[in-house]
């Protein structure tokens, strides 16, 4: 019987807390992970002490780096079966006091 081809996802907001344990979980269930956050040096530290096979830094509130952190990740890894979509920034302020700008950087 011939092996299962292995799975390829890419996590967003990897870097550290849900992301990252969600990354190094699905790494270790087999699955070959790519890895995006904007903090590079905890994405590198990520990749050499776990089973996560790539990463890119990238600021995901811009969409051309979004995009080509997405594509070159999926290229890397030979395709893509799912996206963990993670990434998120907490914004504390009145409700009314909140500006429609403020949502899209959330």
């Amino acid at each position: 019987m011939a092996d299962k081809p292995q799975k390829r996802v890419i996590v967003t907001g990897a870097s550290q807390g849900l992301g990252r344990v969600l990354s190094e979980l699905l790494a270790q269930s087999g699955w070959r992970v790519g890895a995006v956050a904007r903090n590079s040096a905890a994405l590198e530290n990520l990749v050499s002490t776990t089973g996560v096979a790539a990463a890119r830094g990238a600021d995901l509130t811009d969409p051309e780096a979004a995009r080509t952190a997405i594509d070159e990740l999926a290229e890397e890894l030979e395709g893509l079966d799912a996206l963990v979509n993670n990434a998120g920034k907490v914004h504390f302020q009145p409700f009314e006091e909140t500006r429609s700008g403020d949502y899209l950087r959330v």
